[in-house]
């Protein structure tokens, strides 16, 4: 984890209003918080804690892994790995590219995990663990990007100029063609440029929810550290990982879509037309997709989008008792 406080410094750079406030900042646009409604269907990512888990007490019914990483044999820890991927790439902690959130577990990986979860998010604790989760699976940049998507005048106007000049051929590569000459033809207002860029082209190319994709992806990390740092259970953190990876599997079609969607929400929340750094950070994306692309890892893991996922942690999970005991 030795490229995690760079990582930290990044995050902290683009992400001052993080933490429970994560979706804040409209930036002068027409959309309220008023706008911003639940996700639908977010019920079904939420999971029943174990209100007998206490962090760190080490009970002897605490269910835990027998080994380190040994959860890595679960489809929904491999799904969710190949997801966060990307983290690997662009931290350049590519030995760490099968490990879900690009870490990997060691006797002391709590300390990074607890330094990454208090810098990047406010986490010091379960209870915040568990209030940040649950609020960026119900709301989160996802629900923000969809009220841009229906209801914020500029970005309305520029999905239908999308629309007009690419009809139905839009794609990913040609975002960067919608500059700001393309807002100035189409008469469309520049002052959040590249908030309203983003959401446009979400919406055209992922629909309304489409920055499900950067939240899912981004929480994946946050609650794989969670359960490192003991603020989860280890059945809670896997609970979380099959919801979110099986909504993945099924809103998007394959893990570089979902990597896509990463950029544009990295675009929404925190790129800036005076901003050098927020728009270099989006180039390292771009670069690090192209790097995977290029080194055949692309190739490698979509071959596995379709794998079936499964809740098949209950024969590898054994009782902290049974672990001392071993």
């Amino acid at each position: 984890m030795k490229h995690l406080m760079k990582t930290i410094s990044i995050i902290l750079t683009l992400s001052i209003f993080l933490g429970l406030t994560a979706c804040g900042g409209s930036g002068g646009s027409s959309i309220s918080d008023a706008d911003v409604t639940d996700n639908p269907g977010y019920e079904s990512l939420l999971i029943t804690y174990d209100e007998n888990f206490t962090p760190w007490e080490n009970s002897d019914t605490d269910l835990v892994t027998p080994y380190l990483n040994s959860e890595c044999e679960c489809t929904c820890y491999r799904f969710g790995a190949r997801v966060t991927s990307l983290y690997a790439f662009l931290e350049n902690n590519r030995g760490n590219k099968y490990g879900l959130g690009a870490f990997g577990k060691s006797s002391m990986s709590f300390v990074d995990c607890e330094d990454y979860l208090e810098g990047a998010w406010g986490i010091t604790d379960r209870d915040g663990a568990k209030a940040t989760v649950e609020k960026m699976l119900t709301q989160g940049h996802q629900a923000k990007c969809r009220a841009y998507i229906q209801k914020d005048d500029a970005t309305i106007r520029l999905m239908e100029a999308i629309k007009a000049e690419y009809e139905d051929s839009f794609s990913f590569a040609q975002i960067d063609a919608i500059d700001k000459d393309f807002f100035k033809k189409n008469e469309i207002p520049t002052n959040d440029l590249y908030k309203v860029k983003a959401a446009a082209c979400a919406g055209i190319l992922f629909g309304e929810n489409a920055l499900a994709g950067y939240d899912y992806m981004r929480m994946l990390r946050v609650i794989a550290f969670s359960e490192d740092s003991r603020f989860l259970s280890t059945p809670e953190y896997l609970e979380y990982v099959y919801n979110i990876t099986c909504a993945l599997q099924k809103q998007y079609k394959s893990f570089e879509e979902i990597h896509q969607c990463y950029y544009l929400g990295e675009m929404f929340r925190s790129a800036k037309a005076d901003d050098t750094e927020s728009l270099s950070d989006l180039e390292e994306i771009l670069e690090a997709m192209s790097e995977m692309k290029s080194d055949g890892f692309y190739a490698e893991i979509e071959a596995e989008y379709g794998m079936s996922i499964e809740k098949d942690w209950d024969d590898i999970l054994i009782t902290r008792k049974e672990l001392r005991e071993r």
